[in-house]
């Protein structure tokens, strides 16, 4: 049966973004967040939006709009009264929840090769550490085994460090550990240096404090239409072409 094209998934063929939400909140609220986003981008890029390993209090903003929108997840513990976890398992929940999702979205019928990532706030910490441990596998142990190819990706509110998911590959005073409690670098955000510098594209988004950066607010996804096309013109032109260039 071939169904009418308002019915039909346009999208399964399309590269793919993995979006990774913010603490205390979860896939299906983040996906409600970024409907204006997915909108401008649904002719150039497919969605997945996964949900963290650990449950958790709602996070800031929560409260009352998607009370009844639990379970609440994070990716990193970032309280005290937080359960610790060591780094080791940190990283295989971690592993696991992404992979999940992104076999689900096969599962669907959906084809397109992952080539980003988007993240905000904790989300965007976990990109931008997958990015770069992405980029460090392939230098120590070549592209094939680098596990991911991911060209670019879209780092809203994040903060510094960055945070290893293999201690034994990466040993840098400007790296965190999963095990840590996730907090900000003092004034002067992330450590410069040969070691944590990140290669592949990144699209700042700053939604918080971040020295050198303009405040645009609180640490929330803007709706206002000339900001979500902004974002969504520079991903679709710079990050698709990007990616093209890539897989040449």
């Amino acid at each position: 049966m071939i169904l009418p094209e308002e019915e039909q998934d346009l999208t399964l063929d399309l590269p793919r973004i993995l979006c990774l939400h913010g603490g205390g909140v979860n896939a299906r609220i983040f996906r409600q967040q970024s409907r204006g986003l997915i909108k401008q981008l649904k002719p150039h890029f497919r969605l997945v939006f996964a949900d963290g390993p650990f449950f958790c209090k709602p996070g800031p903003g929560m409260v009352p709009v998607y009370e009844e929108h639990g379970p609440f997840r994070r990716w990193m513990r970032w309280l005290p009264e937080q359960p610790e976890c060591d780094a080791r398992t940190a990283a295989k929940r971690i592993d696991r929840q992404i992979k999940q999702a992104m076999d689900e979205d096969d599962e669907q019928g959906a084809t397109g090769e992952w080539v980003g990532l988007l993240g905000f706030s904790q989300g965007a910490k976990i990109a931008a550490s997958m990015l770069f441990m992405q980029q460090k596998r392939a230098e120590l142990l070549g592209a094939n085994m680098a596990g991911t190819n991911f060209r670019f990706a879209v780092i809203m509110a994040g903060r510094a460090p960055l945070v290893t998911f293999d201690p034994q590959l990466v040993k840098s005073p400007g790296i965190a550990d999963l095990a840590d409690i996730s907090v900000e670098f003092p004034e002067g955000g992330l450590v410069e240096s040969a070691t944590t510098y990140c290669g592949c594209r990144l699209f700042m988004s700053t939604g918080v404090r971040t020295r050198g950066c303009i405040c645009t607010g609180g640490c929330w996804i803007s709706t206002v239409s000339q900001v979500v096309r902004a974002w969504s013109s520079g991903m679709a032109i710079t990050g698709y072409h990007s990616s093209q260039r890539m897989l040449r």
